[in-house]
């Protein structure tokens, strides 16, 4: 083959990709949760505080399941990840919407743990747990997914969510730039993140946007709709907003071992380590989001504990 020819094919590899639906003969063993991954250090929780939050419930359920880092949430049921794979045939794949009921079915808390309760010590608490997990997954998350957009790293979020490469050593490492036509497409596809994520912003935080000036009538759905283009971020609001979140929570938790002083975790306990360990572990040292949790020792403490006991030692599966 000519020199030229061979230099012209370069640009278009042939990497062959395992098929994620394959027919199968038999289910698999276990419950496999999809999730992002592996992202930029190689480890067991997921680097997108979604996908972690259903990973520490399921631990704190007690259900034996595998992970699979997918990064297609097109494939989920609902577009998004995590979803979770049951070991049943035909397979059945369940968004990250149908788990609860999925673990009140098949792992239902023992009567120690009062399931009448949802595992928390009375029924106000266990009401009061609904508002600080709405106060996180609104402030906490919205924070999380600006300081993600405004990581200097120019290509930072297409290499985390979109990896060409399997591993975390070589997908955030400036050495191998993927071909040109592969690239493109990474870079299409983590622009739709990022849209997506704006929207989400919009959606959770109540003073992080600033409204467009013009909006579009959508004829085919008959709704107001607006592009994630047409926004734009009040950056420092959405900030402030984490920042009152944090310190409610670290004033709420106290010297307790886990959240409203529950004998085990619950599910409040997953959503706020997810952010926790997210802000704590994937943003830069110097952001504010990070910033702001160090001013609070118990919030670094009860994560590194809850890291401690539950996930060190699980290595980098799969």
């Amino acid at each position: 083959m000519a020199a030229t020819l061979k230099a012209l094919w370069a640009h278009f590899p042939l990497h062959v990709y395992e098929d994620l639906h394959q027919s199968q003969s038999k289910p698999p063993p276990k419950p496999i949760l999809w999730i992002h991954g592996p992202g930029p250090r190689p480890g067991w929780p997921s680097f997108d505080s979604e996908c972690l939050k259903w990973q520490m419930y399921l631990l704190f359920r007690g259900v034996d399941f595998d992970i699979q880092h997918v990064n297609e949430p097109e494939a989920a049921p609902e577009g998004r990840l995590p979803a979770l794979l049951l070991p049943s045939l035909p397979p059945n794949l369940i968004p990250a919407s149908s788990i609860s009921s999925w673990l009140e079915d098949t792992h239902p808390l023992p009567e120690s743990r009062k399931p009448q309760l949802d595992g928390y010590r009375s029924d106000n608490e266990r009401v009061e747990s609904r508002a600080w997990i709405s106060l996180a997954e609104r402030k906490l998350h919205a924070a999380v997914l600006v300081q993600l957009f405004h990581i200097p790293t120019s290509d930072f979020i297409t290499r985390l969510y979109y990896p060409l490469s399997p591993t975390p050593s070589t997908a955030f490492t400036h050495a191998a730039r993927p071909p040109f036509p592969t690239s493109l497409l990474q870079s299409h596809l983590a622009r739709q993140h990022r849209q997506r994520g704006t929207l989400d912003v919009a959606r959770l935080s109540s003073k992080g946007i600033v409204p467009p000036t013009t909006w579009s009538l959508s004829s085919v759905l008959g709704r107001l709709t607006v592009r994630a283009q047409d926004l734009s971020l009040d950056v420092d609001d959405v900030e402030a907003e984490a920042e009152e979140a944090l310190e409610a929570i670290a004033l709420r938790l106290g010297e307790d071992e886990w959240m409203l002083g529950s004998s085990h975790p619950t599910a409040l306990d997953s959503v706020l380590f997810a952010y926790l360990h997210t802000i704590l572990s994937l943003l830069p040292a110097s952001s504010p989001l990070r910033l702001a949790t160090n001013k609070h020792a118990n919030l670094g403490a009860y994560a590194r504990r809850v890291y401690d006991g539950w996930i060190k030692g699980r290595g980098s599966q799969p």
